[in-house]
């Protein structure tokens, strides 16, 4: 991670923190959490329905063939 992705996570870390606390100091901890809860959710529910790097299964992302097996097989030692 290099210095400039660093600096912007710390920085979001501080302003999260700051409207946290001025979430919970006027709604309370449960509704800070509730909308906490929500506003996590709602991204995850928009990035699953764009299709957003569509997988076919998760047994595809896994290669079990060594390269020496990919070769013997008359492939380039790549997972396909």
């Amino acid at each position: 991670m290099n210095a400039t992705v660093r600096s912007f996570h710390r920085a979001a870390l501080v302003v999260d923190a700051l409207i946290g606390g001025v979430l919970t100091d006027g709604f309370g901890i449960r509704w800070t959490l509730w909308i906490a809860a929500v506003g996590l959710l709602i991204p995850t529910l928009a990035l699953t329905g764009s299709g957003f790097r569509p997988i076919g299964s998760p047994a595809a992302l896994i290669c079990v063939a060594t390269p020496v097996d990919q070769w013997a097989e008359g492939g380039d030692g790549h997972c396909q």
